[in-house]
């Protein structure tokens, strides 16, 4: 009986699964933010100004390198002094090359005894030869004995001719010695300022070592890489505004050299610019170039305008009283006011105030 019961409650449940069922279909209510300001971007003329950054460098640099092994005796100068041409800079240990120097020089008088000797071989020979053409005339001699004498004063003089090639030879290599010497001696090619020291006294070297980096006296120059776009802004003649800020100095330079090829991996081109002689200026000095202005219409917003979120950029457009989230390129910001580069049109209306509170998809009320 119970089981029968149980039967009649699974068809009477059944029974009332068997109509459909309407889904429910409630609508999301949209959001409305009331009090945001907005206004419409418009473009606006601009001045363009760009500043290039660029390195104080001498008109002439050297490196000036060691060209036989030694030690360093003396350091005679310091870096930021100035020197005349000719001046001494460094003073290599000269032993070596003064070991060497008496070692050529006592080949030259080698060879000069060898030559003083065969010379007096060759006289002798000589005298021998013209005192048996006399006695073959009158045939005292038999002529194997004159081709004898003939024969030994010829090697006497082939013996001279040797021994005058060894003493040139033993001249060269003592005059390449005493060079060698001198070059133990650093002096300054040219008047310079020392811009580095690579050595300190006691250092050992080999021939090739850098030992000291020298700037010729003269003008100054300022390198810059400008764009390739821009490089037509050198070309007209024209003073630039220059700032090197570490010896507190603005100056008007003017363009001295301007390269004839790019740079095929930064696109742009090398632009020399003349600096007048002025105190405290070094090479390697960091040093500012600006650029001729120019106008350029452009698209202001205010900086309370754009949106951050993270690396994001964004401003809220508004179109039809609702909100469109959408992002910007931004340029630069002077004065409360943010370029936008890309991703905004002139005319459209976008938030300017409180853009924290401001939702994609919401409807803007006064």
């Amino acid at each position: 009986m119970k089981q029968s019961i149980i039967w009649l409650v699974g068809l009477l449940l059944l029974a009332g699964c068997g109509g459909d069922i309407e889904p429910g279909r409630t609508e999301p209510e949209t959001l409305i933010i009331k009090g945001l300001s907005v206004a419409p971007v418009e473009a606006t003329a601009a001045v363009s100004r760009r500043v290039l950054d660029g390195t104080v460098e001498a008109f002439d640099q050297s490196r000036i390198m060691a060209r036989l092994p030694g030690r360093v005796g003396q350091v005679l100068v310091r870096e930021g002094d100035t020197v005349q041409a000719g001046a001494m800079l460094i003073a290599l240990d000269e032993q070596t090359a003064t070991d060497q120097l008496q070692t050529a020089l006592a080949a030259v008088h080698a060879a000069e005894g060898r030559l003083a000797e065969t010379r007096a071989q060759q006289q002798l020979a000589q005298t021998t030869l013209q005192r048996y053409q006399k006695l073959r005339a009158g045939e005292a001699v038999t002529p194997q004995e004159l081709d004898q004498v003939t024969a030994a004063a010829e090697a006497a003089r082939q013996k001279v001719l040797t021994a005058e090639a060894a003493l040139a030879g033993a001249q060269a290599n003592h005059g390449s010695a005493r060079t060698l010497a001198g070059q133990a001696r650093i002096t300054a090619p040219y008047a310079a300022r020392i811009n580095r020291i690579l050595v300190d006294t006691g250092s050992t070297v080999m021939p090739g070592t850098p030992l000291l980096e020298i700037d010729r006296v003269g003008p100054w120059h300022v390198r810059i890489e400008v764009p390739e776009s821009r490089a037509e802004s050198f070309q007209s003649d024209g003073l630039f505004a220059v700032t090197i800020p570490a010896a507190k100095l603005t100056v008007e330079a003017e363009v001295s050299e301007i390269s004839t090829a790019a740079n095929p991996a930064t696109r742009t081109v090398t632009v020399k610019l003349d600096l007048p002689d002025s105190p405290g200026l070094k090479s390697g000095q960091f040093a500012r170039v600006e650029l001729p202005s120019s106008e350029a219409t452009s698209l202001l917003v205010p900086t309370s305008a754009i949106a951050t979120r993270g690396q994001l950029t964004a401003v809220y457009v508004v179109a039809d009283q609702t909100l469109h989230y959408r992002l910007v390129c931004l340029g630069a910001t002077t004065e409360g006011q943010t370029e936008i580069l890309a991703g905004l049109r002139s005319g459209e209306t976008i938030v300017t105030t409180d853009v924290n509170r401001a939702r994609h998809g919401a409807r803007v009320e006064e």
